[in-house]
């Protein structure tokens, strides 16, 4: 039978990323931050084959498939429909000022080949894309180089992972940026060291005995670093400190996850299948769980009465933060991308290539009527 434990682990990482976004109160934020990001990186990392390391082609294009393919094609949609989204006040504020054409073609420009650009009010976390594609790329190929070297698996990670957290810390203790690089590359480094993290963990993984008890450790640990306001979470920018926290925070938070994860996949099949659905799923609420946060919005809008202009140019309407809307954002980013796309899915892609025919041939008839019409008049 398929193993669903890692499917049901992102599931629940995916559900404390839209909850830390939902508005809700700073204590849950800020204690789910310390580990829901680095565990996809981790993941990833744990997914890693050695063999792409003799024969990277496989690899590298399932990465740009999964990854660059996925980025593009919704970053240029919604850059698409900004102005729309502008006009109607959906977005408003700071970056939701009209694109003329040049603007928007910079835009899809920097999509296209620096993975940037994208509207940051809808698409605020497709950082994730472009840090994740990095970090693949980087691991496989620093592993190639390194693979005349008589090493284990995991002991070439540790001469991956070590050096790109000492670079983090050096690039938060000194203000370093790297040029060329979208936000300046903290995130690319801390996520290369999670991904060598998520390597070492799966080779080692068989030797780890009571894995319940360093899960409950790693509680401990998140609990004692939230109290003493030592908690970190994977921003563009960092401190030293909070480097070295979340290096270790964000460890032990995928290890209780995944032992988590281990004790749910026992649970009847009913309530397994839909949470492994959302872990097999969790690229299209990253994508859009913002927008589907501006419904939510709408609601809340209506309910406190508040003037439009609150729609406003962050995630959540920040009105009475003391209420449980926080739950309801929660719910409508992930449920309402995952229904979209079961719809789209089931939908009948003969219908919507007729439905297209008839749209371009009602335009073309609508074109030659106008035309028609102005040369009547010119007569």
């Amino acid at each position: 039978m398929k193993d669903t434990s890692f499917s049901v682990a992102k599931a629940l990482a995916i559900f404390f990323m839209v909850l830390a976004h939902s508005g809700c109160p700073s204590w849950i934020s800020g204690f789910v931050s310390m580990f829901h990001m680095p565990f996809f990186f981790i993941c990833a990392g744990y997914f890693f084959k050695a063999a792409y390391w003799d024969n990277g082609q496989p690899f590298v294009e399932r990465r740009i498939k999964r990854l660059y393919v996925p980025f593009v094609k919704w970053s240029v949609v919604m850059l698409c429909l900004h102005n729309v989204l502008s006009l109607t006040g959906i977005i408003s504020g700071r970056g939701s000022e009209l694109y003329d054409w040049h603007t928007f073609f910079q835009h899809v420009w920097s999509c296209l080949f620096n993975m940037s650009g994208y509207d940051n009010i809808t698409c605020g976390a497709y950082w994730f894309f472009r840090t994740l594609l990095l970090v693949s790329l980087a691991y496989w190929l620093l592993g190639a180089l390194l693979r005349r070297l008589r090493l284990r698996v995991w002991h070439k990670s540790l001469f991956i992972g070590i050096p790109a957290l000492l670079m983090a810390v050096w690039m938060c203790g000194e203000g370093l940026r790297m040029t060329g690089v979208a936000q300046g590359g903290y995130r690319e480094l801390m996520g290369l060291y999670f991904f060598s993290c998520g390597v070492v963990y799966r080779e080692l993984e068989p030797r780890i005995r009571h894995r319940w008890a360093y899960a409950l450790g790693g509680l401990v640990v998140l609990v004692v670093f939230q109290l003493v306001g030592w908690r970190a979470a994977l921003t563009y920018t960092s401190t030293v400190g909070r480097c070295f926290s979340l290096a270790l925070t964000g460890l032990l938070g995928f290890m209780m996850l995944r032992v988590v994860s281990l004790w749910l996949v026992r649970l009847p099949g009913k309530l397994v299948r839909p949470l492994a659905y959302i872990g097999e799923h969790t690229l299209y609420i990253f994508a859009f769980h913002a927008l589907a946060f501006r419904l939510v919005s709408m609601i809340k809008i209506g309910v406190y009465h508040l003037p439009w202009s609150q729609m406003g140019n962050q995630m959540v309407v920040t009105y009475r933060t003391d209420d449980a809307f926080f739950l309801l954002y929660t719910l409508f980013g992930m449920a309402v991308p995952l229904l979209v796309r079961i719809a789209w899915r089931r939908y009948d892609n003969r219908s919507a290539m007729a439905f297209c025919q008839d749209t371009w041939r009602s335009v073309k008839k609508a074109y030659r009527d106008i035309m028609a019409a102005s040369d009547t008049k010119d007569e």
